[in-house]
């Protein structure tokens, strides 16, 4: 461990400095007082696209460094306020668990399982590192009598969480992150003993609810979309999880899953539509119409070996996201803002 953290600034040159460099300007902030930190927020992103291009392109490598530059004259409140912000995130981590290159299905299933599995061991990683750094400095605190020590556990903790944290979660994940392996005892009793059965549980209380509004010839609740997208979400990762295990127990369910979707499908889709023809568009309900697109053909992907691509799926979920949500014209916001504004005219 210690090998593999001393070689961090050689193996990650560009992620040292764009970690250094926004460490400064945190401790420009704290000193000065200032409260528009704005900028820190983006850092994370910043750092897994720049993480990503360092096996894609040398030169956009190196140029990410100053992607932040601009973004140091720009008013970024409004952009945290917005959906754009929280799909950053999600776009962050998508890019690292996408890879760098095409895999098949058991390798991109295993690269993925390994990059969740290292951002948790960078974060219990960083964590005992800070008590371990915290306690130190506090005892010797203590012992010297030193009583002006506000902004030293400040300075410390950011260094460790902007500075080492994404370093040590970068060394973690290209640490052995190309090999397909089959899951640890572990994981084997996460996903046969917790999430499949979760999943079935889930799929007969939707079965249920199914049967109950057909009967009484009712439309289902706003609340149920979310929880079919959580349903198809949970059965897609159980799916795809069933490439690592040595034995399949559940075969039976996920090899017939895009049959056992449809009921669960319908009652997303009749919810969505009955809302949309009565308050048409707003920017929720067009992330709901794309959301229920791709599940839909996420779904209907698993029908044949031949079109069950786990890595195509991430990438279009990638595509879709920016589409919908960064391009002015048809992103959700713009969409739904004319809808709006198009019925309020006909009201009136």
């Amino acid at each position: 461990m210690l090998r593999l953290l001393s070689d961090i600034p050689r193996r990650f040159p560009v992620e040292t400095a764009l970690g250094v460099v926004f460490y400064i300007i945190a401790l420009c902030f704290l000193l000065s007082a200032r409260e528009d930190e704005d900028i820190l927020l983006l850092y994370l992103p910043l750092q897994a696209l720049t993480f990503w291009l360092g096996r894609v392109n040398r030169i956009a490598y190196v140029a990410s460094f100053f992607l932040f530059v601009p973004l140091l004259a720009i008013d970024l409140r409004p952009f945290l306020w917005s959906s754009g912000f929280f799909f950053m995130y999600v776009l962050a981590g998508l890019l690292l668990l996408v890879g760098n290159r095409k895999m098949d299905n058991r390798h991109f299933v295993a690269h993925a399982a390994h990059v969740t599995s290292r951002m948790f061991a960078a974060m219990a990683v960083t964590g005992i590192l800070t008590l371990a750094v915290v306690a130190v400095i506090a005892s010797f605190l203590y012992i010297f009598e030193i009583k002006d020590n506000r902004n030293v556990y400040a300075y410390v903790l950011e260094f460790i969480w902007i500075v080492l944290a994404p370093l040590i979660c970068f060394a973690l994940i290209r640490q052995d992150g190309d090999e397909a392996r089959e899951s640890n005892a572990t994981t084997k009793v996460i996903l046969n003993y917790i999430l499949s059965p979760a999943v079935i549980a889930y799929t007969a209380i939707l079965y249920v609810y199914f049967l109950k509004i057909a009967v009484a010839w009712e439309l289902p609740k706003g609340g149920v979309a979310w929880l079919v997208m959580g349903f198809i979400t949970a059965a897609l990762t159980g799916c795809m999880s069933q490439t690592l295990l040595g034995r399949r127990y559940y075969d039976w369910f996920y090899g017939r899953f895009t049959l056992i979707a449809v009921p669960p499908l319908i009652l997303y889709w009749v919810g969505l539509i009955h809302r949309i023809c009565q308050y048409s568009f707003t920017e929720n309900r067009v992330y709901m119409v794309v959301a229920g697109v791709l599940m839909t053909c996420f779904v209907l992907m698993l029908l044949r070996e031949r079109t069950r691509r786990y890595q195509l799926m991430v990438v279009c979920l990638g595509a879709a996201i920016i589409i919908f949500t960064y391009i002015p014209g048809i992103s959700a916001k713009s969409i739904g803002q004319y809808c709006q504004k198009h019925r309020l005219e006909k009201i009136r």
